[in-house]
């Protein structure tokens, strides 16, 4: 079990995800090695929209979208169970 899983599957030069890793099954089965409190961060490069709903499908709703200062880069963060702070949760250091 993982506290948090860290998710970076870009073919370089490409900018396409491994399509290894673009499928439910492959993050049904990262959702359920995380801990309770666990967390999968996944980078979210060219793609944002469609896998954005496949993790939100996969997380029931459990996730969150932290922007970056790259242009066409989002972090998801998709927690394995329901968290009270996700609404509120923000990386911003103001």
């Amino acid at each position: 079990m993982f506290d948090v899983i860290m998710l970076d599957a870009y073919v370089t030069g490409k900018e396409a995800l491994v399509q290894a890793v673009n499928t439910v099954p492959f993050y049904n089965q990262c959702r359920n090695r995380l801990t309770d409190d666990g967390v999968l961060a996944v980078n979210l490069c060219k793609q944002i929209d469609p896998l954005k709903f496949l993790l939100d499908v996969v997380f029931k709703g459990r996730t969150k979208t932290v922007t970056t200062p790259f242009a066409d880069n989002q972090i998801q963060l998709c927690f394995r169970k329901p968290v009270q702070s996700i609404a509120n949760l923000s990386l911003d250091k103001g």
